[in-house]
């Protein structure tokens, strides 16, 4: 059972990062998106840590793996290559993918299941999961995504 406050305030401070990670896509600022991604991944984290503490359930635990990586791929620093090194901009496209499928699955996993976690949290991550692959499908583009 989450506290009114406690859903009120995360869901708050998850739109919060949600924005910030469109913001970064529309305004083509890599660190606006990559900041939004990776706080926006910190609060699975913390809740999965929490409904932990209740139930001691070890899906939790499988959760909280599932999202560590996602916030140390995404925490923001500058890139020493520019758009024209065709490695890094193909890992780039997986390190994407790899971000898309846990937040579309997650997402699913929340609506779906008889889970104590409101919905609002499921639809956040599904529009996360739909800005990520909005940039796949840009990047994928003849324009393609040129960040600043």
């Amino acid at each position: 059972m989450m506290y009114p406050a406690f859903e009120i305030l995360g869901f708050l401070i998850a739109l919060l990062f949600v924005v910030v990670t469109a913001c970064g896509v529309i305004t083509l600022k890599k660190n606006w998106f990559a900041l939004g991604i990776c706080c926006f991944s910190i609060i699975p984290v913390v809740g999965e840590l929490y409904n932990y503490s209740l139930d001691n359930k070890l899906l939790h635990l499988a959760i909280i793996i599932m999202f560590i990586p996602q916030i140390i791929v995404t925490i923001p620093v500058k890139p020493n290559y520019g758009n024209d090194n065709v490695s890094a901009f193909d890992l780039n496209k997986k390190i994407m993918l790899s971000i898309l499928v846990p937040n579309l699955l997650h997402g699913c996993f929340i609506l779906g299941a008889e889970l104590d976690v409101p919905h609002q949290f499921g639809y956040l991550h599904l529009v996360v999961a739909l800005i990520i692959f909005y940039t796949v499908l840009k990047s994928n583009s003849d324009e393609g995504i040129h960040w600043k």
